[in-house]
């Protein structure tokens, strides 16, 4: 019996799970060594006190009812398995834990042995698979738009582009100086709106993909350089676009954000009014995060439709639209890539104001950090 007895405490110290056994007036009477561990308690402190010291304050309550159920008919059992349960460390850390159940005699007294293990490494590692597999099912859900993309938006250029190229060929000699003017140009515009969907498709690919580092932003250049671009366009429909005398500084990657303002910009310009006007400008949040926006006097845009709008490979049936409902997909992943958010506020006949947002940054490091990041706009590249 003597060697049993040192046997079992050897067997209890050497467990690599805390063991805590607990009377049936819920006083703890033993801890083990790795409860010492796990808890951050030495023996002396656990032994005598309830075992609500080892739980969240919230659920000592709960626990104590619960354990006068179990020792009117205790058995073996365990918990934690279908549901997370949460422990409390000696500085009131928590952490998720599973915990085993059995009860014996001891001492003509009938007391639990509660095994406990924490699972953080376990829960940590299922959050990490199941968003895996919402990323995958995600990619997998982009893959199926990227063919309908690749068959149906690539689809009607190339058709055109070859039926005008065989014409050309075949009938060219008889053909009126005019008419081939306008094939080639048919060829060029469609050919420029099949690299634009190729450039939009690689961009939202990248966005998953590419490490970036976040930095201040000096937002009047980034705009600046959105607006070069699109000089043409701004030509074309007559636009003005009013920026503000000053903006507000966040943080986040300026190639990418060049890209949001350009969408912003082109939709304006496109989907705005008779000579379109937008009206730009930031302001800091309660949450300390800076929204940006874009502010046109379109014809506005039902809120039926305004949920669809950031979905990939969605595009609305407004007037003169064009497209491939790429670009407000690719705004979304590029600010919630850097830690913001996006969004339209739009009434029907009123405009529509599109919107992000961005962390900001720390009001002391702004002036250094301006100077520190601010280049030139051509050195930004993709």
């Amino acid at each position: 019996m003597a060697y049993e007895a040192s046997l079992m405490q050897a067997l209890y110290e050497a467990a690599p799970i805390a063991v805590i056994v607990v009377g049936q007036d819920g006083l703890i009477r033993h801890a083990n060594g790795a409860a010492e561990k796990t808890f951050g308690y030495g023996r002396t402190e656990l032994e005598g006190q309830s075992l609500g010291i080892l739980l969240p304050e919230r659920f000592r309550s709960a626990h104590q009812q619960w354990l006068r159920i179990y020792f009117k008919h205790p058995r073996q059992r365990s918990m934690g398995n279908d549901k997370k349960l949460l422990a409390q460390r000696k500085d009131g850390s928590e952490f998720p834990a599973e915990i085993g159940l059995s009860s014996f005699t001891l001492q003509a007294e009938t007391v639990v042995a509660a095994y406990i293990a924490d699972i953080t490494a376990r829960v940590q590692a299922e959050e990490k698979l199941a968003q895996y597999a919402r990323e995958l099912e995600a990619q997998n859900a982009e893959l199926d738009a990227f063919a309908h993309t690749v068959a149906h938006g690539l689809k009607t250029p190339l058709n055109l582009i070859a039926g005008y190229g065989e014409l050309l060929t075949s009938h060219g000699s008889r053909l009126l100086a005019a008419e081939k003017q306008r094939m080639t140009q048919v060829i060029v515009t469609q050919s420029l709106q099949m690299d634009q969907i190729v450039h939009d498709l690689l961009m939202l690919s990248s966005v998953r993909r590419t490490d970036i580092t976040m930095e201040p932003l000096d937002m009047a250049a980034i705009v600046e350089r959105a607006q070069l671009q699109l000089a043409q366009l701004v030509v074309q429909y007559d636009a003005e676009i009013v920026v503000p005398d000053r903006w507000e500084t966040a943080v986040g990657y300026a190639p990418w954000i060049a890209e949001v303002w350009g969408n912003y910009l082109s939709n304006g310009i496109k989907y705005g009014g008779v000579s379109p006007r937008l009206v730009l400008g930031s302001a800091v949040q309660p949450d300390d995060a800076v929204r940006f926006w874009v502010h046109d006097n379109g014809s506005g845009i039902a809120r039926s439709d305004q949920s669809r709008l950031f979905t990939p490979f969605t595009r609305l049936n407004l007037a003169h639209s064009e497209g491939h409902g790429l670009g407000l997909s690719i705004v979304r992943r590029i600010v919630e890539r850097c830690g913001g958010q996006v969004g339209v506020d739009s009434q029907p006949g009123k405009g529509s104001t599109f919107w992000f947002t961005l962390p900001a940054v720390p009001q002391k490091k702004q002036i250094q950090n301006l100077m520190d990041f601010r280049r030139p706009i051509g050195s930004w590249q993709n």
